[in-house]
């Protein structure tokens, strides 16, 4: 199964995947949803954030809408549910993005999911700029996208299960393309996949670009986000632009990307 959201239509739907998406749930609730960043939990309901600044993180359920929890005075950004059920929240102040006066206005909790309490903060406050993604692997080491610029330029960040910093990767840049990364998986051999809006990263467990994909040459622009499912079948999900409508898509890769 796989969550799509459109930033367009305000809408969130569940579909399956067989030879075609087939409709299973749609988002009904009063307000609009401009959802952020989403996340199933292991129950298969949907966690998320929206973009506007608002210091609730949502669930939706068959049932409906309502909100999960409240991070005020933070606002939650990224979120993230662990295999085992933990949920990753990245938090930020009300400030401007890339000026903080306070490096611990910027921080990363964990939070349990039954009782919705904070388990322990996460990381280096003090690293932490404006956290957009977050992922895990099977030994619950975790994946960061830090954005540290206004022009999206940002990095990937691995941290230990215990929240130290393993390594660095801030993207082989050429002479035309900076590292503008805009989403993430782990594949099942423990490599991540990376998306930014000129290629696809294949980094191994260490941090070290393995390969670097550009999926122009077979059509493919404005990667926006990606996800994988068990068989390492990769699904990418392309923004339009004026210029372009029709390039609004979905597209799956199959193959040995891991």
């Amino acid at each position: 199964m796989i969550w799509l959201s459109s930033g367009y239509s305000f809408e969130t739907r569940k579909y399956a995947i067989d030879t075609e998406l087939k409709l299973l749930q749609k988002l009904h609730d009063k307000r609009e949803y401009n959802i952020n960043d989403m996340a199933p939990t292991v129950n298969g309901d949907l966690l998320f954030t929206i973009i506007e600044l608002d210091c609730n993180a949502y669930i939706a359920t068959k049932d409906g809408i309502e909100q999960f929890r409240s991070f005020s005075p933070l606002f939650p950004r990224a979120v993230h549910v662990s295999t085992k059920g933990d949920i990753y929240v990245s938090l930020r102040d009300h400030g401007p993005i890339f000026k903080m006066k306070d490096k611990g206005a910027r921080k990363m909790v964990i939070v349990n999911f039954n009782d919705k309490i904070e388990i322990k903060r996460f990381g280096d406050k003090k690293m932490l700029t404006d956290v957009t993604r977050i992922k895990s692997d099977k030994n619950n080491c975790v994946y960061l996208i830090d954005i540290i610029a206004k022009k999206l330029n940002g990095r990937i960040i691995a941290m230990s299960p215990d929240g130290l910093t393993k390594w660095i990767y801030e993207g082989k840049i050429d002479t035309d393309n900076s590292f503008t990364p805009s989403d993430l998986v782990v594949t099942k051999v423990g490599k991540l996949i990376v998306s930014d809006m000129h290629y696809l990263h294949i980094i191994d467990s260490k941090g070290g670009l393995i390969q670097k994909l550009s999926l122009k040459t077979i059509g493919l622009f404005n990667f926006l986000c990606i996800d994988i499912d068990d068989n390492d079948d990769l699904y990418i999900g392309c923004a339009s632009d004026t210029k372009s409508p029709e390039t609004s898509k979905l597209y799956v890769i199959s193959g040995p990307m891991s």
